[in-house]
């Protein structure tokens, strides 16, 4: 009876060492949420660099274009100064793309500008600010060992 109820004990012991681990790992998502402003703010450069290209593109985070084109008097006033006008590109002044940064919120990055154009754009184009799924490729691919560290260190502390 005794050799019994150690391997009852053990198997106990296990499962409770078990359901630690499943409880730690269940809140890997919240921990990792915590941390992605700090990671991302690693990359804070290379995101306001594929954000500010997509614009200049004038393409929004689903990859479509945001507008297509001018109002008849600003395409006129436009294609006066040589510029193209069969999208909007935002590169009209370049004061906005130069004032955009990073900034760390809770559950990641957001690009912010203090340029008054900033609130009409947001205003107009709510979905303009952020990565498209190529670009966030790319920061994915940045962050995967940065990441794979965090998990490590999380999971084994």
């Amino acid at each position: 009876m005794p050799e019994e109820q150690t391997r009852q004990n053990k198997e106990y012991k296990m499962a409770v060492e078990f359901d630690i681990f499943v409880k730690r790992f269940s809140e890997l998502d919240n921990f990792l949420r915590e941390k992605s402003g700090d990671l991302l703010m690693k990359h804070e450069r290379r995101i306001v660099e594929l954000n500010n290209a997509q614009l200049m593109a004038g393409k929004n985070i689903d990859s479509n274009i945001m507008q297509s084109g001018y109002s008849p008097n600003h395409a006129r006033r436009r294609r006066k100064k040589g510029l193209q006008t069969s999208f909007v590109d935002l590169k009209f002044t370049g004061k906005y793309q130069n004032s955009r940064k990073g900034q760390k919120v809770k559950d990641g990055l957001n690009v912010v500008s203090g340029v008054d154009y900033e609130k009409y754009l947001r205003g107009n184009f709510p979905r303009h600010v952020g990565l498209d799924d190529k670009n966030s490729e790319e920061i994915a691919s940045l962050l995967e060992k940065e990441v794979a560290v965090l998990i490590e260190k999380y999971l084994t502390k």
